[in-house]
Order: structure tokens, then C-alpha cells, then sequence
């Protein structure tokens, strides 16, 4: 019945190929409108599922104590001066105004808006022009925003824009105030004048400043160094789920505004980092891989066509293959609202070499038939007929290997996936409808010289001899190889850092060293302290214990300062007490403590510490600074805190949470995706290959040629001391979904002779032979497109590119060497 439908589609797909043709236009037009709709996402959730149990930690911050992501913007003083000179004081002025007054806004839905905190601080007038447009056509008018508490619009009511400002609160020295005391009260004392134009630059002023901040332990390692060579601007930004648009805008806006005035020029060097630095970095790096790396691959499936076809026909149609499977995947994306990432960007330049392969054959077929004295048309037919069930398989085996990497608990992997294993069967269908169609029309003339000659078709007709003379060779080679590479893959190690994502002469890299090196550390771990009751944290008993655990963290290696509650109010009883260090501790009783922050509230400051503690003061944040370090050893520093916890500090209610356990959540989440997608995908593709040759020996068989160079590239790995991330979980289960087309290929074809009653030898031959040269077309289109992802900022893409075309060259040579050496070694007879 299959044949038989088969048979009808090759005649509907030819005969009716004008009717076909101008269906498939009408169809692209409604298929691609979506993709007006594609956006850029790099945010924390985006990486996790909405149930993850770290993400809901790590939101709880937001929750308890407002917007919990910084902007970090660290300035080194000119050589020879300290940060407290008239120039380094002005440009902080400047800098710090920049910040708190220039609209970075960005427009977001209500339904975003709704996830954010504390919304009507970010209200901007209707008519009111920002940095990145317009909004005075928003669509929203004298009612303002919707907060939290109100109404969400009703279903079809039509989504109206909100602009949402960026920045919310910027520290730097110029905002910085010393709490001194003041009779009985807490007087809080300006660093520097409010107003800038207050600000004389004296050496008077500035002497005063830098003796003043010679007591601020407070800030000292934290806004600036003991040395006073270093300090940092602290910008607090709007936290909002599933955009970092905003965050973009920041910090390309705020190096627009240093180049503007010539600040690095002057002498000072300047280093980012933080949630908003991190994301920028991922965008524009994207977006310059982008713009290199698809016109290249471009370029190189033209070259190889021309090479390989000297047709227009040849060139042309895969092209449209290849871009049709491509924008088709896009538009499922954008029409599932998924947005473009740093790691779906990849998915053109995948699909547009997973994608080529079945047209190759097809054309290659397609002029073999011609080359016979075949029309046209009954050429097409013809092709149809003889590849559609290979190249079906090889678009299941390869939408398999992808679909396999949804089985991650990681978002984007799941989305990857599938919106790859889509693209790979959209990219099977126009293959088996239009371009049987377009084909259909050709008219070359030198089919017969495509199909018969040039290097790799006399190539693949010597390798037959070579496997028979040398098959006990060729697979003792093998089996030693893989016990080679087996060693060294068992000492590969998961990583999923960030930093690692980059190339260490990246800048943001480098400005992490320098956080690291200057501030022991450029993010945070956090930990939510709950007391289980109003007031709880203010009593003696509980705040005597915090600062124990406090102390122990900042205690460990790699760790920095932290930041919390405790400090202030350590700082507050020290300056009631004449400012002696001797009474820097924490107050004794919890009325004290709660008159402390009555008092301190009264002293009109810019702090108002609800980022410290929750409003019922029932919780309490901790902020601990960290030097970056591979998430397998941080998982071991975390997990050493969490014990600790477990074991002495359980009456303190502490749930540690920050990105460095987001990330060591994902690190688990890669090791466990590698190991289940991997098996899904050998057990799936294993499934097909016994269905398709309905045999269990020759099945497993056909699975060696494919499995043998993904150990040898795991074996690699391990001897390059490369990390196992996201790509090496891509890596495993698509090319290993992509390396056995060359099987299916070959078995299909060697099975077809043998049960025409061809012998081993001459069914080997055959099958090497008329499908060597489609094979190996193929796989350079595959080995150069993998290729062009080392050219990646991306260091996950590039070992995508490495391993990948390593993968698939070794493939292709298993798949013509040592396949058809081990089924020379084989005595199973097929049947008629």
C-alpha cells in the first residue's frame, strides 16, 4: 500500500507540478507572516521551565525584596591619582546623572507588566519622547498603569504598550551617604553635594571625602578599594520576566554616553559586568555571528553545487530547499511566541546543512536517470519512486536526533529541538514536492557527465578491493580506537558557567577578571533568611546567628564581602556610640534594633534598606560575592554551604538561591539531557533502522559507523580537557541523527542488489559507488557548515562546529570503510 501511494505522488507531484507550484506560493505567504512576530530573549527564566524549583527561588528575591538585577560599572583612576581627583569625581557626577535621569525605557505588555514590581515608580507621561522612540502612540492615555492589584485586561480587549524605565536606583560616590549620629538620632552625611554644580573639586572637598571614607568600612571592597585606585557605579535595574530589551538599551546607551565624552580617552579605563552586561553580550554576539556566519555558509553550499552539479538547475533548487526549511522553522517558532536566543540563532546554519542532503540525492538521481536516456518528467517520476523511502528515513532518524534534545528540562533545548526536528521534515516535504517538481522542467544536457564522472566517483569505485583486502584491519583499528577514546571520555566534566559561553579575549570576560581580581567577585550568591514571624529578624537571638553565618561565608574560599541588614545595623549602633569600633556589633535587644531603623528612616536617606529586608520584617536578604569558578566546583562550594546550613543553621530559614545556582541546576540538567536524549535517540534510531532492513543483526550493524565517531570525538574532548555544555548535548544527538543517513543510505541500497541476487561483493559496490558520490557531496556541505560555527564568539558554537564536522567526516569514511568491512566479515544471507 506504501509503494502504491508512493507510485501516486510521483505521478500527482509531476503531472500536476503548475498546480503544485502555485499552491506552495500561496502557502509560503501564509506560512512566513509570522515571522514579523521574532524577538531576542537572553533573560534567567528563559533558560528554565516555569516550575523549576530555582527559578521560583530565585523570583522570590524579586518578590520579597523588589528588583534584584545590577548593572556593575567599574572605573579604574588614572596612574598616580586616587578615584578621589576633581576629574574622576565629575565624570562619576555625569556618569551617575546619566543614569538616573536619561529614559532607557523599554514597551512591554500588560501581561509582562503585571510580573513586575512596583510599577507605578516607573511612571512615565504619555507624550513623553524616550531614548528608543516615541511612545506617544502607545496606546495608553490618563489612567496610567495597570499595577499588580488591578484587573488584567479582558480577553479581547486588544494589548495595550506600557514604556517601563530601566534604571531604578544608582549608587556611586557622588549618592553616597556615612550614617553618623547626631545627638540621639542618626544623621545621615553627604559624601559629596547632591547637586553637582555645588561641587567645587577643591583639594579641600576632596580630602575631606577620601578621609571620611577611610572609616567606611561599610564601602570599602564593595563601592570602592581600601587603596581608593578603583571604584564602582552600582546601577539596580528593572527586573521584567522574558525580555531583556531594556537591559540591552542600558548598557549600549551608557557605553555610547562614555565614548561621547571622551572618558577612556582622558585616561580612565572602565569594566561591566552584571545581569544586564551578560545579556547585551549574548545579543550582540549573536547578532554578529549572525551577519558572518549565514552568508558564509550561504556562499559555501553555492561553491559546492556549482562544484558538484554545473547546472543552474543544481545550484538553484537545493538553495530553495535549504531557505524553505530554514524560514519555515522561523515561522514556527515565532508562531509558538518562542524568541530567538543565543543558542536557537544556530538553527539556520543547522538545518541549512541538515537540510541539503536529500536534495543532493535527489539530483543526483535525478541526472543518473537522465544520464539513461530518460525525459524529464519520467526522470523526476523515477527519482521519487527510488529515494523517497531513504530519504523519509534519513529525515526521521535526523528529526529524531533532535527531538531527542526536547527531553531536556532546559527551555531552550526543548524548544531547539523541536523547532529543528519541524524544520528537518518541512525540509523533507519540499524536497518531495517542489523540487520533483522544478526538476521536472530541466533540460541539461550533460547529465550523463554529472552522473558518471570526476575524482569522487572513481574514488568510491576502488574503495570496494580496499575493504575487502583490508576488512580484519580496518576493524581492528576501530575497536582499538574506541577503547582509546573510551579512556579519555570518561574523564570529561559538565560545565555550564557563562563565562565559559565566551572566549577568554572577550571583553566581558576580561571585565569579570577584573571584578574578581578587585572586588573578589562581579555576581552574587543569595540567600532569603525567613524568621518565620513578624519582627523575627530584629531579635538579638536571631540576628547573633545570622551574623555567625555571615561571618563563616565570608570566611570561605573565593568568597567576598557581603552585603545585608546585619552590616547596617552594626554600622547604625557603632555611630551612636561616638563611632568607636568597638561598638560595631549588633545591637542587644530588638527594640533597639527596630529604634535604629526608625532613626535611620527619619535621616531622609536614599537608602530605604526594603532591598535588605521585607516591610513585616519577618525576612532578610544576604548578598555574598564571588569570584567566578566551573560550575562543578561551584556546585561543590554551594553544596558545602548548604550542609552547613542543614547542620547548624536550620532555625534561620535560609533558602540559598542567585545565579550561581541557577546555573549549577542547569549544570545537572545538561549531564542528565546528555545521558536521556542520547538513549532516546539510539533507541529510536535503532527502531527504524530493524523496521527498515528487518533485520536485528544487520540493524545493530548499521548503528557502528555512526556511534563510532561520536566516541571518538567524546574521547577527544576528554583529551583536550573540554567541557561537556549545551552543545556537546547537541552535538550527541544530532549529528548521531545525521551520521546514520550515510547508513541508511548504503544498507538501503546494498539490500536492494542483494535481493536482486547480486553477490556480497557486487551489492557492497554498488552501494558504495552510486551512493558514495550524493554521500560525500553531502557530507561536505555538512563538514564545511559545521565548520563555519568555529568562527563563532561563542565558545559552545564553536565546539558545535568542531566536533560536528569532526563527527560527520568520520562518519562518512566509517560508513564507506568500515561498514562495508564488517558486513565482508559477515555470513547473513538476505533473503528474496
Amino acid at each position: 500500500m506504501f509503494r502504491r501511494f508512493i507510485d501516486a505522488w510521483a505521478e500527482f507531484v509531476v503531472e500536476k507540478r503548475v498546480l503544485l507550484l502555485l499552491g506552495s506560493l500561496v502557502c509560503a505567504v501564509l506560512v512566513f507572516a509570522p515571522m514579523k512576530n521574532l524577538y531576542f530573549d537572553n533573560s534567567n527564566e528563559m533558560w528554565f521551565l516555569e516550575n523549576d524549583p530555582a527559578l521560583g527561588d530565585y523570583d522570590k528575591l524579586s518578590t520579597y525584596f523588589g528588583d534584584n538585577e545590577y548593572f556593575m560599572i567599574g572605573i579604574e583612576a588614572r596612574p598616580g591619582e586616587t578615584v578621589f581627583s576633581k576629574d574622576y569625581i565629575q565624570m562619576t557626577y555625569e556618569l551617575t546623572d546619566f543614569l538616573e535621569n536619561h529614559d532607557f525605557l523599554q514597551a512591554v505588555h500588560f501581561s509582562e507588566l503585571t510580573r513586575s514590581r512596583n510599577v507605578e515608580k516607573f511612571k512615565v507621561e504619555p507624550n513623553q519622547p524616550t531614548a528608543l522612540g516615541d511612545f506617544s502612540n502607545s496606546g495608553f492615555g490618563d489612567e496610567g498603569f495597570q499595577t499588580p492589584g488591578e484587573a488584567a485586561p479582558k480577553a479581547d480587549e486588544p494589548k495595550r504598550d506600557h514604556p517601563i524605565r530601566a534604571v531604578t536606583k544608582v549608587q556611586s560616590l557622588t549618592t553616597y551617604q556615612a550614617t553618623k549620629a547626631k545627638g540621639d538620632s542618626l544623621d545621615v552625611i553627604d559624601l559629596f553635594p547632591d547637586n553637582s554644580a555645588e561641587f567645587t573639586g577643591s583639594d579641600e572637598e576632596l580630602a575631606k571625602a577620601a578621609k571620611l571614607m577611610e572609616s567606611e568600612t561599610l564601602a570599602q571592597d564593595f563601592l570602592l578599594t581600601k587603596d581608593f585606585k578603583n571604584a564602582m557605579i552600582s546601577v539596580r535595574t528593572t527586573y521584567l520576566k522574558g525580555t531583556v530589551d531594556h537591559h540591552v538599551a542600558l548598557v549600549a546607551q551608557t557605553k555610547a554616553f562614555i565614548q561621547e565624552k571622551g572618558y577612556e580617552a582622558k585616561g580612565f579605563k572602565f569594566h561591566y559586568t552584571g545581569n544586564p552586561d551578560i545579556s547585551a553580550s549574548f545579543f550582540n554576539a549573536s547578532m554578529a555571528d549572525q551577519g558572518l556566519t549565514l552568508p558564509l555558509m550561504f556562499l559555501l553550499i553555492i561553491l559546492v553545487l556549482i562544484t558538484s552539479f554545473r547546472t543552474l538547475a543544481g545550484l538553484t533548487l537545493p538553495l530553495l530547499v535549504v531557505v524553505g526549511s530554514v524560514l519555515t522553522a522561523m515561522s514556527f517558532l515565532a508562531w509558538l511566541g518562542w524568541a530567538l536566543n543565543m543558542l536557537n540563532v544556530t538553527l539556520p546554519i543547522i538545518l541549512m546543512t541538515a537540510g541539503i542532503g536529500d536534495s543532493v540525492h535527489v539530483l543526483v538521481e535525478f541526472y543518473h536517470f537522465r544520464a539513461k536516456g530518460l525525459s524529464p518528467k519520467e526522470s523526476a517520476k523515477s527519482t521519487v519512486k527510488l529515494v523517497f523511502v531513504p530519504c523519509l528515513n534519513t529525515s526521521i532518524t535526523t528529526a529524531l536526533g533532535f527531538l531527542s534534545i526536547a527531553t531536556s528540562k532546559l527551555a531552550p533545548l526543548q524548544e531547539f529541538g523541536l523547532v529543528a526536528g519541524f524544520g528537518v521534515m518541512a525540509a523533507f516535504v519540499i524536497t518531495m514536492t517542489l523540487l520533483p517538481a522544478l526538476i521536472s522542467f530541466s533540460k541539461a544536457e550533460n547529465s550523463k557527465e554529472i552522473a558518471e564522472e570526476g575524482k569522487v566517483a572513481r574514488m568510491t569505485h576502488k574503495l570496494t578491493e580496499l575493504n575487502l583486502k583490508y576488512a580484519k584491519v580496518i576493524v581492528a583499528g576501530a575497536i582499538l580506537s574506541s577503547l582509546v577514546a573510551l579512556f579519555f571520555a570518561s574523564k570529561v566534566e559538565v560545565n555550564a558557567n557563562f563565562v565559559d559561553y565566551f572566549k577568554k579575549d572577550a571583553p566581558m570576560r576580561q571585565d569579570l577578571d577584573y571584578f574578581n581580581d578587585t572586588y573578589k567577585g562581579g555576581f552574587y550568591l543569595e540567600f532569603i533568611l525567613d524568621s518565620g514571624k513578624d519582627k523575627g529578624i530584629l531579635d538579638p537571638a536571631y540576628l547573633k546567628k545570622a551574623l555567625e553565618f555571615q561571618s563563616w561565608a565570608e570566611s570561605l574560599d573565593g568568597a567576598g564581602k557581603a552585603n545585608s541588614l546585619l552590616n547596617m545595623l552594626m554600622q547604625f549602633n557603632q555611630a551612636m556610640h561616638g563611632d568607636d569600633p568597638a561598638w560595631k556589633i549588633l545591637p542587644d535587644s530588638s527594640d533597639l534594633a527596630a529604634q535604629y531603623l526608625l532613626l535611620y528612616s527619619n535621616s531622609s536617606p536614599t537608602e530605604d534598606l526594603t532591598d535588605l529586608k521585607t516591610f513585616d520584617e519577618r525576612k532578610m536578604r544576604m548578598s555574598l560575592r564571588l569570584v567566578n569558578r566551573p560550575t562543578n566546583q561551584m556546585k561543590v562550594f554551594v553544596q558545602e554551604i548548604q550542609d552547613k546550613v542543614d547542620r547548624d543553621y536550620k532555625d534561620l530559614g535560609i533558602t540559598i538561591t542567585g545565579m550561581p545556582v541557577l546555573y549549577n541546576n542547569m549544570d545537572s540538567y545538561i549531564l542528565e539531557g546528555i545521558v536521556r536524549s542520547f538513549v532516546l535517540s539510539f533507541v529510536s534510531i535503532s527502531l527504524c533502522f530493524l523496521v527498515l532492513l528487518r533485520s536485528v543483526k544487520y540493524g545493530l550493524l548499521a548503528m557502528v559507523p555512526a556511534l563510532f565517531p561520536i566516541l571518538l570525538a567524546g574521547g577527544l574532548m576528554g583529551a583536550l580537557g573540554i567541557h561537556l555544555n549545551m552543545a556537546a548535548m547537541i552535538i550527541a544527538a544530532v549529528t548521531f541523527g545525521i551520521a546514520v543517513d550515510n547508513t541508511i543510505h548504503i544498507m538501503s541500497r546494498y539490500i536492494h542488489v542483494r535481493k536482486g541476487g547480486g553477490t556480497r561483493k557486487e551489492s557492497i559496490d554498488a552501494a558504495v559507488t552510486e551512493t558514495g558520490k550524493a554521500l560525500t557531496f553531502t557530507t561536505m556541505i555538512l563538514f564545511f557548515g559545521f565548520s563555519i560555527l568555529m568562527l563563532s564568539t561563542f565558545v559552545p558554537n564553536i565546539h558545535l562546529g568542531l566536533f560536528g564536522a569532526l563527527i560527520l567526516a568520520v562518519a562518512l569514511l566509517s560508513s564507506l570503510t568500515l561498514l562495508p568491512a564488517m558486513i565482508f566479515l559477515q555470513k547473513h544471507k538476505i533473503h528474496h
